[in-house]
């Protein structure tokens, strides 16, 4: 396994590859930074137009334009309201996704992932393992990784709530999900958490009714099933107040850092 750890304008990210020979390996890493740094570049012209609060815009940058693609699939498919608010979260979904997929355009290797904060983009072979340096060990979206049924072997794993620095409006703890790719998941993680609501009393309470946590978090499980019914993801977790809601073939056993006592 070997590692590089990469920051500039747009955030810290790690990257890793296992397998395949010293050269590659440190080609491709080379080659995943340097894509960072192009990023950089390509976006900074952007932010202003995608800030104006229309989905009837055409951003320069290739990434740029994936996340509004994303979202106007999302408006048009889902009836979900553009709001510039979700456009940082599905950029980072973005990035990490276009990074993974440069890393990986030359050579094969046994596993291979780029992460930024909670927003990861992963793939694995057949009989790889994801292999993780300890300080990157306590990640969410790892423990989802191993959560998740065996046989996933790519996609990408984001998550949200109040647990994080960044994070949406709504009242879930926690909301990680599991797609196809990570600019989807990122959009659908947002969206998800903003949908987890107690009402005013409950939220004020010190110790909210167990019911209102569930109802709560029922909402969330609404929202997240209507986005898998659209592909936008596949599998969730979902937490508020020690109580979880468990959506797709993932097992509990595994998420033990999602501090749940009680699972539906």
């Amino acid at each position: 396994m070997t590692i590089r750890v990469h920051e500039n304008g747009l955030g810290s990210f790690l990257l890793s590859l296992n397998g395949g020979d010293g050269a590659q390996v440190q080609s491709a890493l080379d080659g995943g930074c340097a894509r960072l740094n192009q990023l950089e570049e390509e976006c900074a012209p952007d932010f202003d137009l995608i800030g104006t609060g229309s989905l009837d815009v055409l951003p320069r940058s290739a990434v740029m334009r994936r996340v509004m693609e994303v979202l106007r699939s999302a408006a048009a498919q889902a009836g979900i309201a553009y709001a510039a608010s979700r456009v940082p979260a599905v950029l980072r979904g973005a990035i990490v996704d276009d990074v993974l997929a440069t890393m990986l355009n030359d050579h094969p290797f046994d596993s291979a992932f780029v992460v930024s904060g909670e927003c990861g983009a992963f793939q694995i072979e057949m009989e790889g393992v994801l292999d993780v340096p300890a300080e990157a060990r306590t990640g969410l979206w790892l423990e989802m990784v191993h959560g998740l049924r065996p046989g996933i072997v790519r996609g990408g794993i984001v998550s949200a709530g109040a647990r994080f620095d960044e994070h949406p409006s709504g009242d879930a703890d926690i909301v990680t999900l599991y797609g196809a790719c990570a600019t989807e998941t990122a959009l659908a993680a947002t969206l998800v958490a903003e949908s987890v609501e107690m009402n005013s009393a409950a939220r004020q309470a010190s110790i909210p009714p167990v019911e209102e946590i569930w109802d709560a978090l029922s909402k969330g499980a609404r929202t997240l099933s209507r986005l898998r019914d659209q592909r936008l993801v596949r599998s969730g977790v979902l937490t508020l107040r020690g109580r979880g809601r468990l959506i797709g073939m993932i097992s509990a056993d595994r998420l033990l850092r999602f501090g749940v006592s009680d699972w539906r």
